[in-house]
């Protein structure tokens, strides 16, 4: 979503218990490849878990949102985030995936385009990190923090170096405002509560 500025606080998230789970993750983040294997040119070096998934072209109809059950523990630690954000936001789940981005490798620089992704409040929740992993969007560059909720302004270009030893996970969570849907078409519920409750 376009903002002015490239990155907003939104506020910090208790993520130690992810943590612990998802870095003893090994074979997990090889199930699934097809973001990389989708946008080769700048996340080929990632690798991913979903927890859930809608298409980049998704036009407003519907909400035909996909779920994947790769770690049911996982599932259900990463429901309580969700669910707060989407009533701090004031919107519904997209896309929600934990990323991971191997020492020593790059998302190259690029920029979100599309009504889905121009529309959405794109959060980065890192729960795996290190000083020298960086973050750019627009002409500013920062070092996230372990446990903070941020905002990107994923409409103008954007990349991280991870110049660290270190594998930097993130948990990446895209909330729908109600105004992107298209009118007289079904209110979206909270599908990923009613999966894991």
């Amino acid at each position: 979503m376009n903002f002015e500025g490239n990155f907003k606080i939104i506020e910090d998230i208790d993520i130690s218990a992810i943590r612990a789970l998802i870095t003893s993750f090994q074979e997990e983040w090889e199930i699934n490849k097809s973001r990389q294997e989708r946008y080769q040119l700048f996340h080929g070096d990632s690798k991913n878990i979903f927890i859930t998934d809608i298409e980049a072209t998704w036009d407003g109809i519907g909400y035909p949102l996909t779920h994947h059950h790769i770690d049911d523990q996982l599932v259900i630690l990463t429901k309580p985030i969700v669910t707060h954000l989407e009533n701090k936001l004031g919107g519904k789940v997209g896309k929600c995936l934990y990323i991971n981005l191997p020492a020593g490798k790059k998302v190259k620089p690029h920029v979100d385009m599309g009504y889905y992704l121009n529309s959405i409040h794109r959060l980065h929740i890192p729960i795996k990190t290190h000083k020298e992993i960086y973050f750019s969007v627009g002409n500013e560059t920062i070092n996230m923090e372990e446990g903070v909720c941020y905002e990107i302004n994923n409409t103008r270009q954007h990349s991280v170096d991870n110049n660290s030893s270190v594998d930097r996970i993130h948990l990446l969570l895209d909330i729908m405002p109600p105004h992107i849907f298209k009118k007289n078409e079904s209110t979206p519920v909270n599908v990923i509560s009613q999966r894991t409750a």
